[in-house]
């Protein structure tokens, strides 16, 4: 009703406003007993309370508000009935601080709700009330007690109101105070109060990526020495004080720090990790994996911990990659002899980044990985939902590294069962052409001849089933968005096409006469432009479709077909698609940004780009999907660990591919298609197939054309 500004005038005058701070304002500010007491018995959930605004119901909350809603009418009115009440605590302190310490907790509370304008959890405050001077609140009364760990024995609470201070207003406070309280807060994470270090891990963890003028505010310049390893050091001696793995596992900001410290100090522009930090860092991790792993009951402790040992992992030297290992597999061994449901995902993730560290798997050398494999494929494992994506990537970097002994091993069949499990179902047939796509990605031809017919017999009868039942649903929509499963299906017959046209021709034939160019006309070419709805690199993806359905049409066998047909629809269809197709906005934007001369079509010319799916993962906020908090044996993805995609091999393995973007890629394709006809005689059909494209897309064929050199 304050802030209401009709009710403005009912509100305005000092008196009126005096009257609501001193009789409703002030009595609400005072620190409560239930407050003091669970300081004292629980101190990680008050600090998870004065954080997260878990009591969002509190007096002192509720009192806050009003002072906010007021600011909005009568700033000034406000801030000057307030601050007399700040003095007048600040004074009954300075008499008798012993006694009177609630005094100045009612001081630093009023002076924040007077000053926080709005905020946002994650960044903090962003709009504050210019009447009130922080940095000078801060200096004469907050720092002092941050100055000696040993100070306010018996008012420790104000310790953790000095904290929260730096902590709401960080992007408030000067640069030189931050770098002033850093090496201060980093002393207080080995205070013996609980309350006191776990908010100096909140305060450290964020402070840690705050930046001014987009330079990071805290380095090793900045504040000096090895200040990562003190932080750790620190951290790693409280949680060793825990008196259970469930009390330790308790508070997740200790190991939140420690990740983030991981990434801010350990992780140098993405070089490699220094081996002896990152041992010593290792083993202290494993030593807290052995403890929770009996028990596990935080899963926001548990993610960030095993987010830690993946950043280590992903810089890991060969020099260092024989000690890590043996630090990890009796962890390892431990989780997945015990069936430790709850950690299972994140050690077959990180397994999967010690596979593809490897160059090639040895017999000799990694028999632990090699004998992991069997106990992977059993069907039972699979089971569980938690598992499959992380285990689907772990075969994949198996493939990647190891095909040859896969297949020696005579492995091909369970895989290819494993396969056949995942495309059942609609929730895991995203991770069967994952699977699918290393497989022909890394496993020779000649090979998988044996099992391919009935691969693809599969896959176009889940496909069958699924219109069938979309049709039956009658959906109200004229033009429904395409299922995953065929837009999956789009882009792995673009993928396989890109390797070898010819033998995906073969293999179709062999099924039933004219399959895929049907399949082509009716399923595929209407559908190639959704192929990157839920695309992870659409710059990649969009290659791969480009140059595999133009390669499936310079293919002899299908060119000849279409030729002696006279099937020039299929073929002014796919283009047509595949025009439309390069006309996505996200990849106009990119291209245009990238490099470029931009057209009126949004064609733009281009030099290399990149084919990775990005850079390393940033960590400077929670990226990582900890909506999970109900304790539940589910897969959550390590943000530190990037999404791996078979598929990119082709592109990294063909210069064409790897050089050019998508717009020159598709120009070069077709203008080899349309000079080099892939069968005598076969320019004029391709002419004639050019003259019948609808008047748009021709002239955005030409448009495409014209960026050749």
């Amino acid at each position: 009703m304050v802030k209401n500004p009709r009710y403005r005038e009912k509100f305005s005058g000092e008196e009126a406003i005096k009257m609501i701070v001193e009789k409703i304002v002030i009595r609400n500010m005072e620190l409560s007993v239930e407050d003091e007491e669970q300081f004292e018995d629980s101190g990680v959930e008050y600090v998870k309370k004065e954080v997260e605004g878990y009591e969002t119901e509190s007096r002192r909350k509720s009192a806050s508000e009003l002072v906010r809603s007021l600011l909005e009418q009568h700033a000034v009115e406000t801030t000057k009935a307030m601050s007399q009440y700040v003095v007048q605590c600040l004074e009954m302190y300075s008499k008798d601080p012993v006694n009177n310490w609630r005094a100045k907790d009612a001081a630093q509370f009023m002076v924040t709700s007077l000053s926080v304008v709005a905020s946002v959890q994650k960044l903090g405050v962003t709009v504050t009330n210019n009447l009130v001077d922080i940095n000078e609140f801060y200096s004469k009364y907050m720092e002092m007690h941050l100055n000696d760990i040993g100070s306010d024995t018996n008012s420790l609470i104000l310790k953790t109101d000095a904290i929260k201070f730096v902590y709401v207003f960080r992007n408030q406070l000067n640069v030189d105070k931050i770098v002033a309280a850093t090496p201060k807060l980093i002393q207080h994470l080995g205070h013996p109060n609980v309350a006191v270090s776990t908010f100096a891990a909140v305060a450290l963890e964020r402070l840690l990526v705050l930046k001014r003028d987009n330079r990071v505010v805290i380095d090793g310049q900045s504040v000096g020495g090895d200040y990562g390893g003190a932080i750790t050091d620190l951290v790693f001696n409280q949680l060793e004080k825990s008196p259970s793995a469930e009390k330790m596992a308790e508070n997740e900001f200790y190991m939140k720090l420690i990740m983030r410290t991981t990434v801010t100090t350990f992780i140098n522009d993405r070089a490699k990790i220094s081996s002896q930090p990152s041992l010593v860092v290792m083993a202290k991790l494993c030593m807290v994996v052995d403890l929770v792993s009996k028990n596990p009951s935080n899963p926001k402790f548990n993610h960030y911990l095993f987010e830690t040992i993946s950043l280590l992992l992903s810089r890991i030297s060969p020099a260092t990659c024989a000690d890590i290992e043996a630090l990890l597999f009796p962890r390892f061994e431990y989780i997945l002899q015990n069936q430790v449901a709850e950690f299972m995902p994140y050690v077959f993730q990180l397994l999967s980044v010690l596979v593809r560290a490897k160059t090639a798997l040895n017999e000799a050398t990694d028999r632990t990985y090699l004998s992991l494999l069997q106990p992977l494929l059993q069907p039972a494992l699979w089971e569980s939902s938690g598992n499959v994506p992380a285990l689907t990537e772990l075969l994949q970097s198996y493939l990647s590294v190891g095909a040859s002994l896969l297949v020696s091993g005579g492995m091909m069949p369970a895989i290819l069962g494993i396969f056949q499990k995942l495309l059942s179902t609609k929730q895991s047939e995203l991770y069967a052409f994952d699977l699918l796509t290393a497989i022909v990605c890394f496993v020779d031809i000649s090979v998988l001849s044996p099992y391919l017919k009935a691969v693809f017999t599969l896959i176009l009868s889940r496909l069958q089933q699924q219109q069938q039942q979309a049709s039956s649903s009658s959906s109200s929509s004229s033009h429904p968005t395409p299922s995953r499963l065929l837009r999956n299906f789009v882009l792995f017959i673009a993928v396989f096409s890109s390797i070898n046209a010819h033998s995906l021709v073969d293999l179709f034939n062999s099924i039933q006469p004219n399959l895929l160019s049907n399949l082509v006309s009716n399923l595929i070419a209407p559908n190639i432009p959704s192929a990157l709805i839920a695309s992870t690199n659409k710059q990649n993806d969009c290659k791969l479709l480009v140059h595999g359905y133009l390669s499936l049409l310079a293919c002899p066998p299908f060119f000849s077909s279409l030729s002696q047909s006279g099937n020039s629809a299929l073929v002014v269809a796919l283009i047509s698609s595949l025009v439309n197709l390069l006309q996505d906005p996200v990849l106009i934007v990119k291209n245009t940004s990238s490099s470029s001369t931009a057209t009126g079509t949004g064609a733009a010319t281009s030099t290399a780009t990149s084919t990775s799916d990005s850079s390393y993962p940033s960590l400077d906020d929670d990226s990582s999907d900890l909506s999970a908090t109900v304790f539940q044996a589910s897969f959550v993805k390590l943000s530190s660990i990037r999404v791996y995609r078979p598929s990119d091999h082709i592109i990294t393995r063909n210069s064409l591919l790897n050089s050019t973007d998508q717009n020159l890629l598709f120009a070069s394709d077709l203008k080899s298609l349309i000079s080099n006809s892939p069968i005598s005689d076969g320019n004029a059909f391709m002419n004639s197939c050019l003259s019948q494209l609808p008047q748009d897309i021709s002239h955005l064929v030409n448009t495409y054309l014209l960026l050749l050199p």
